[in-house]
This record gives C-alpha cells, sequence and structure tokens, in this order.
C-alpha cells in the first residue's frame, strides 16, 4: 500500500484546490498570526496560493481577516510577497 503524500488544500482567496507545497501556511495561536514556515504551529491556519496577484488581493480584501477571525496584519502578507 503506498502513501499519497501530495496534501491537497484550498486556497482561502481563489478557492482553488492545490497541493500544499503551491501555498502559504497562516496559522493564528493564541500568540498572534504567524507565516508557517517548515514549523509544526497548532491553531487556525489558512493557505493562500503562491501567487504575487493573489497575495495582493487578498491584502486588499482582508480575506485572512476573515478566514482567521482575527486582525491579520499587513507584515504577514509582506512577508509572503518577499518569499516569492
Amino acid at each position: 500500500m503506498t502513501v499519497n503524500k501530495s496534501i491537497i488544500r484550498m486556497c482561502a482567496y481563489t478557492h482553488e484546490r492545490k497541493p500544499i507545497t503551491e501555498m502559504f501556511h497562516i496559522i493564528k495561536t493564541s500568540g498572534g498570526v504567524y507565516l508557517e514556515q517548515n514549523e509544526k504551529l497548532f491553531g487556525r491556519g489558512a493557505y493562500l496560493s503562491k501567487d504575487k496577484s493573489v497575495i495582493e488581493n487578498a491584502k486588499k480584501k482582508h480575506t485572512l481577516s476573515r478566514a482567521l477571525r482575527c486582525e491579520v496584519k499587513d507584515e504577514i502578507y509582506d512577508q509572503m510577497l518577499a518569499l516569492l
């Protein structure tokens, strides 16, 4: 029996389903909101596609704030844009 290693998640902005390797993972914990980078943080999470236009439009429409049910600062979006 083989294990499927391509985990699929849905983008919070486009609602497209993609492998998690093509997405940014943003986590809300009791300590704040973080862009997850190879860490295993627990908390409410949301995914955004690794696409400049998606990130910029999500920033304008406050997509992550709605998905995570808290205020997401512009620094999170800026970190994602810097990693592209």
